[in-house]
């Protein structure tokens, strides 16, 4: 199949991302986030691009589908998440659930709102504040004082612009999208990209 016609293409040039440093986990056969989105052939994600564009599922997903039943139990996915005493991956709180796939390709927004990498425990602390629409929860540590800082000096770095047209009295927000290369390749963003996919995988 032609992905290409699906924008599954590796923006960087298929020599770039043969060769770009940071690129692939240590297993070497899966890319990091958002990086990927950088190289999107060469990381093998056009199946899930297709199937995105299309709003459909891949075929091996359908084990997390039940048809009999179109709810996700969020009391089970919230309180689990934020269950420090868990292992990843212990509980499944899309059983009994029906999706449609959506694999969206993400700007990660940053906030113009303010913790070290790789060993930090950013599930401390978690809590659920809400147990009813809308589910609510707090990592109150997701970031280290330094992340928050690097966060902050690559939102700058990015540049920030209103988020809407809404008046200063109504709602006065200024945000920045990480959809810029040298935004991607930023380590600080590669990890937060695992720890948001980590948290949805451990249900």
């Amino acid at each position: 199949m032609n992905y290409s016609m699906w924008g599954c293409q590796d923006e960087l040039g298929v020599a770039a991302c043969s060769n770009l440093p940071g690129l692939w986990e240590a297993d070497r056969r899966t890319c990091r986030w958002p990086s990927a989105e950088l190289c999107l052939s060469t990381c093998g994600q056009c199946p899930l691009v297709h199937a995105a564009r299309e709003c459909k599922s891949l075929e091996h997903e359908c084990c997390l589908m039940d048809t009999k039943n179109e709810h996700i139990d969020w009391s089970t996915f919230f309180h689990t998440i934020t269950n420090t005493t868990t292992s990843m991956g212990e509980h499944n709180y899309r059983k009994g659930a029906r999706f449609t796939f959506f694999h969206a390709l993400t700007n990660t927004t940053i906030s113009s709102t303010t913790t070290s990498m790789g060993e930090h425990d950013y599930r401390k602390g978690a809590r659920v504040l809400n147990e009813e629409t809308p589910w609510v929860a707090e990592f109150p540590f997701y970031l280290s004082n330094e992340e928050a800082d690097e966060l902050i000096r690559i939102a700058a770095q990015e540049g920030y612009r209103k988020e809407d047209d809404l008046p200063k009295h109504v709602r006065d927000v200024n945000v920045t999208n990480c959809d810029s290369i040298r935004c991607m390749r930023e380590p600080l963003m590669g990890e937060l990209s695992r720890r948001a996919s980590e948290l949805s995988r451990r249900a």
